[in-house]
Order: structure tokens, then sequence, then C-alpha cells
């Protein structure tokens, strides 16, 4: 399962996550949470759960990635290959998209 922008979650929502991550019964559940690590702090909602989830979950892998904005190079390839394109004919629209998205 992967939520995206958990940051904007309310505090219902986190205690069902927290829920299914820390039931034993489901030991093949992946879980992917995405937040903005720069919206929130430590009083946040979601923070106060994910302590809880690692205070009560033994055995189970818990891992952060801190990801970065993608640069033009990035933002390039991503733009050819879902247009399915060569690089030299899209380059200019992946300027744009960056321009635009500053590679979020």
């Amino acid at each position: 399962l992967f939520l995206d922008d958990l940051q904007w979650a309310d505090n219902s929502c986190l205690e069902l996550v927290r829920w299914l991550v820390t039931d034993t019964a489901n030991q093949n559940f992946l879980f992917i949470g995405a937040y903005r690590d720069n919206e929130v702090d430590d009083s946040h909602p979601l923070m106060t759960q994910l302590v809880k989830v690692i205070e009560n979950t033994e055995g189970a892998l818990i891992s952060n990635i801190h990801l970065r904005n993608l640069d033009l190079n990035a933002v390039g390839e991503l733009v050819s290959d879902s247009l399915r394109l060569p690089p030299h004919l899209t380059s200019e629209l992946a300027e744009i998209v960056h321009a635009k998205t500053g590679g979020n």
C-alpha cells in the first residue's frame, strides 16, 4: 500500500495506517508512506504516530529515504520515457516542466 502526502492526513487516517502496519496478522504487508519532511515537526500527528509504529513493531524493517527534487537531466529522461520519444525531441518540454515544477 502506497500513500502519498501523509503530512495532510488527519489523525483518524493516521490511526488506521498505524493499525494496519502494526497488526501482526499482516505478515506479508508492505506499506510505503510519503510525506514532505519540511512540513512536519516533532509535534505533528504524523510524527507522533510514526513513533508509536516504531515502538510497537518488532521484526519489521522500517527505512527512511530522503528524496530531493529531480534535476533537469532526470526530468528530461522522465519526459522522454513517458512519451516514448528520443530525448532530443522532448528536451524543450522537459525544460518547461522542470522550470514549472522545480523537479518535484
